[in-house]
Formats: C-alpha cells, sequence, structure tokens
C-alpha cells in the first residue's frame, strides 16, 4: 500500500467519525466530486488533530473554514496557551501523482486576505463580507485583550517549488511566519504520527489524574534514594484504572513516544 493510499484511508476514516447531519461528509461513492470534497476538508480536520490534538470532530470542525468567502483560509486555530494564531491554506490533490507532483499557484496564495482579517475587516476588497467562520475568527482575535503580545503564522498543505526561497513564501502569505507541508512533510508528520498514535505533540505534555475516589493516604509512596550522584526522591502513585483509560484515548502513544519500545 502507498504512502497516498494510506493517506486517503486516514482521511476516510475522519469522514466516518463525522456525526449524521455533517451530510457533506458522507457522501455516496459514486459522486467523484463530492467525494473529493469531503477528502479535502477531512485533509484539514488531519492537520488540526496531529498539529494541536485536536481529537474531537466538531471541536475541529468549528475551526475549518473551507467554503466560499473565506479569504483564502481553509483553517484555523487558536492557541490560547501559547499566544499564537495559525492559518491554513490547503490543496488535497485526488490522485497520488498530482499530490506529490502539483504545486499550488501563487495566486492562490495571494488570495490569503491575511492582512484584511487579521485588522478586523470583514468583507474582501470588493466588499462582499466574508463567510460565517471567517467573521468568528476576526471576533476571536478582536476580543484578544493583548493581541499585540502574539504571534501568527501561517501553514501551507501543498507542494511548492524548490525554487521560493522561505523570505519569497513569507511574502506572498502576507509577511508572516509560514510553515510549509509538502506531500513529503504531509507523509513524515502528519499521517506517520497517526499510525504511531504519536499524533498528539505539544511542546509539554502535562495530565491531570483525579485521586478522588482514592485514599489519600494510599495513593502514592514517597521515599527518598542516595545514588553515586545525588539523593533522589521518587514517588509511587497508584492510579485508577478508568484514568489511564482517559488518558490513553486523548493522549495515545504520544505518552511512550520516547520510549524504546514505543514503536511495539
Amino acid at each position: 500500500m502507498s504512502n497516498y493510499t494510506t493517506l486517503v484511508t486516514i482521511l476516510d476514516q475522519i469522514r466516518e467519525e463525522a456525526p449524521s447531519e455533517f451530510k457533506r461528509y458522507h457522501p455516496q461513492e459514486a459522486k467523484t466530486e463530492e467525494m473529493n470534497n469531503a477528502r479535502s476538508r477531512a485533509f484539514i480536520h488531519l492537520f488540526l488533530k496531529v498539529r494541536f490534538g485536536l481529537i474531537d470532530f466538531k471541536e475541529r470542525e468549528q475551526y475549518i473554514s473551507d467554503d466560499p468567502q473565506d479569504g483564502g483560509i481553509d483553517g484555523y486555530y487558536v492557541d490560547y496557551d501559547h499566544k499564537r494564531i495559525y492559518l491554513v491554506q490547503s490543496k488535497f490533490r485526488t490522485t497520488e501523482v498530482k499530490f506529490s507532483e502539483k504545486e499550488i499557484l501563487f495566486s492562490d496564495l495571494l488570495q490569503m486576505d491575511v492582512d484584511r482579517i487579521t485588522h478586523g475587516e470583514e468583507t474582501d476588497e470588493r466588499r462582499i463580507p466574508y463567510n460565517g467562520k471567517i467573521k468568528k475568527l476576526i471576533g476571536l482575535i478582536r476580543d484578544i485583550s493583548d493581541i499585540g503580545r502574539w504571534l501568527y503564522e501561517v501553514g501551507i498543505l501543498a507542494n511548492i517549488s524548490t525554487q521560493v526561497t522561505k523570505t519569497q513564501l513569507q511574502k506572498l502569505t502576507g509577511g508572516f511566519p509560514t510553515t510549509l507541508f509538502n506531500h513529503n512533510q504531509v507523509y513524515q508528520e502528519l499521517l506517520f504520527p497517526v499510525i504511531q498514535g504519536t499524533y498528539y505533540n505539544p511542546r509539554e505534555l502535562r495530565i491531570t489524574i483525579n485521586l478522588s475516589n482514592t485514599s489519600s493516604q494510599s495513593a502514592k509512596v514517597t521515599y527518598k534514594v542516595k545514588t553515586s550522584k545525588k539523593e533522589c526522591d521518587i514517588t509511587l502513585v497508584f492510579v485508577p484504572t478508568s484514568e489511564i483509560a482517559r488518558a490513553m484515548y486523548k493522549y495515545r502513544n504520544s505518552i511512550l513516544k520516547f520510549n524504546p519500545r514505543s514503536y511495539l
């Protein structure tokens, strides 16, 4: 099975996560164009799932703006923890050859109204209003009291000519820092982590454990150990199985990412 075939399989699994009321994700197999559109949106879901650990379909869907009058922004994410706003432009290709070889047009990148949207403009240059998802993004930005301390970053899910430098690419996207995910990077950084179960990849992994149903005296054991280097504190915590299940459901193998046997 090729990487592209595996990618399409994963995108179809993401489509199946969509509740029945999201009909655009459940087209008939014979309707090729509708199926391609559904997979194109699922491609953005894949990015949000892996990049930001959003495992709930409905949570991800609220950040996908890929519809008419989207200002060239197919998706976004507002990261309140790290004060960053991510804007996504995505081009899913419907065949393996096109996915590997076809490049995004500069005109597509120039359609990204990053400056207008980040400055609160609710219409494009023709005075046509942006769609509801983009207006929601504008509202979220407007409500951030210290927006001057925030950073913007553009993510492009597409192939771009190797002759285009990072500086040139940044100019095409409004001068904001830009991260490119070409076909190889999609396979390595988005697809492979899903297969491994290590897609939840925040800068710092913190797990809160509920011990309310456990006796505080028996929940943990703490003792000191002297080593050749220094004295260490060791704490052994007894965790309810339900809490382990909850953490594994959300973080999957990300918890074991640096364990030598993780791949097993």
